[in-house]
């Protein structure tokens, strides 16, 4: 299979560079890290033990442009794994080996069990290889048409991003590659500073055929002096057919079968300070039918998330060096835990979930309830960044969870020596109340839920 994808990539380049007319260019970067964390493991009296992982990743893009209107371009990855990132790819590598041998009409064994091409390779790694982009645009100065595997990203917001709804933020991993959609997008320019973008994506199961789980929408961006306004209507499909129990065929009452409505708003300025705001509403006809929000009480607030910040740089006198510093604050409707729910063991089945790798916590979730990114209502996010010159800077974050006092601290050194290379250096530390008395309720970034204890790494990163 890597075979294929590689000769066909190859081939693809060849054919395009053939034309006179065409101008082709390859770059990408590939980056290493070494990782050592401080494991969680209450097995062993709650002390921890240390794991270490090295990842290498590479990220390899070409891009073409056939003629005056007509460009092409693919993107594809490329990871080795040890140490503990193997155990994130061992539940992908078991997930994709069942998607594979199960008939297709196990429809509840194979959803969402689609990832990465895995491979080992004699004895010092394990790796895999993703299709991360593959499309190509028709270009005017009136209308762009662009379709394949794209990204198709929303907001202006800097860490939260409720309106970025097809790449949702992991707070555990916010620089994570925003995921392509197979998707069909057509923007209109009917003036200068204003866009009008109408959009269609497949189905997130592949194997989908009765035509349940589009997504359709539209947006519009507009820039009004030093104001830039974004806004979206996006309908979402039953992902299965419409007001069928998701109980018949096996799936868990989350599984929405009917059809839901987004509406969103984001806004950036640019005054003397930057400021930026984003808000979406997800109206699910299902909850409204059932009159509950997936087992919840149906109030108001459930379908909305809402964040507000601001940013501002300020120069250090008489020299290069100056101060970013960011605020931003979420409120997440749809939350799993209400305000009154304390104990994130309400979401498993189990309370062995304290105990479980958190690779393999999925078996001990409540299916009834809906997954999510974020467990709670209310979060903060700070930065501090301090940019020494332009080759060091040093930065400090703080996600804060504000319903049960659980927050996730960073550190990050950025060195970048010459151009094209860069050395970053980071620590993580998750704090909660289980520091003070591991037998109080674990918060949502806590050790207990993270698996963490303290997470140290350094990368190189090297750009072509």
């Amino acid at each position: 299979m890597i075979k294929k994808i590689l000769t066909i990539s190859i081939t693809l380049f060849c054919l395009i560079n053939i034309s006179a007319k065409s101008s082709v260019n390859f770059y990408g970067e590939l980056e290493s890290t070494f990782d050592s964390t401080h494991k969680r493991e209450y097995k062993y009296n709650d002390i921890g033990l240390y794991s270490w992982g090295v990842n290498n990743y590479a990220n390899l893009k070409i891009t073409s442009r056939i003629n005056d209107f007509i460009s092409f371009g693919i993107a594809f990855n490329v990871n080795t794994f040890s140490g503990n990132y193997t155990d994130q790819y061992k539940i992908f590598y078991a997930q994709t080996a069942i998607s594979m041998l199960i008939d297709p009409v196990e429809y509840k064994l194979i959803r969402n069990n689609y990832f990465s091409i895995p491979f080992y390779y004699k004895s010092t790694y394990v790796g895999s290889l993703d299709l991360e982009r593959l499309f190509f645009k028709v270009s005017t100065t009136e209308v762009d048409i662009e379709t394949g595997l794209i990204r198709i990203a929303r907001g202006y917001s800097y860490f939260f991003k409720p309106m970025d709804i097809f790449n949702p933020v992991d707070p555990f991993n916010p620089n994570a590659r925003p995921q392509g959609k197979i998707a069909l997008k057509t923007t209109f320019y009917p003036a200068d500073l204003w866009s009008i973008e109408l959009f269609a994506i497949a189905p997130d199961d592949p194997i989908q055929q009765n035509g349940w789980g589009f997504k359709f929408g539209s947006a519009t961006n507009f820039t009004v002096d030093r104001f830039n306004f974004e806004f979206l209507y996006s309908l979402f499909l039953p992902e299965i057919s419409y007001l069928q129990k998701p109980s018949d065929i096996g799936l868990a009452d989350s599984v929405n079968n009917d059809y839901s409505h987004i509406f969103g708003f984001s806004m950036k300025a640019d005054v003397e300070i930057g400021l930026f705001t984003e808000i979406l509403y997800r109206l699910d006809q299902k909850t409204i039918r059932e009159k509950n929000y997936y087992g919840k009480e149906l109030y108001f607030f459930r379908g909305l998330e809402a964040s507000i910040g601001l940013d501002y740089t300020i120069p250090v006198a008489n020299t290069d060096s100056k101060f970013y510093l960011l605020i931003e604050y979420l409120f997440y409707g749809s939350g799993m835990l209400d305000f009154d729910e304390k104990d994130i063991g309400e979401l498993y089945i189990s309370n062995d979930w304290k105990k479980t790798d958190t690779y393999n916590r999925l078996s001990l979730f409540d299916e009834s309830k809906k997954p999510l990114y974020f467990l709670r209502h209310n979060y903060i996010f700070g930065l501090v960044k301090y940019i020494i010159n332009t080759y060091v800077s040093l930065s400090a974050s703080y996600l804060f969870g504000i319903d049960d006092q659980s927050a996730l601290l960073s550190f990050i050194i950025d060195i970048e020596p010459f151009q094209a290379f860069s050395i970053a250096i980071s620590a993580s530390y998750p704090l909660g109340w289980e520091i003070v008395n591991n037998t109080w309720y674990p918060g949502e970034f806590g050790s207990t839920n993270s698996g963490y204890i303290q997470k140290y790494k350094i990368s190189g990163k090297v750009k072509f």
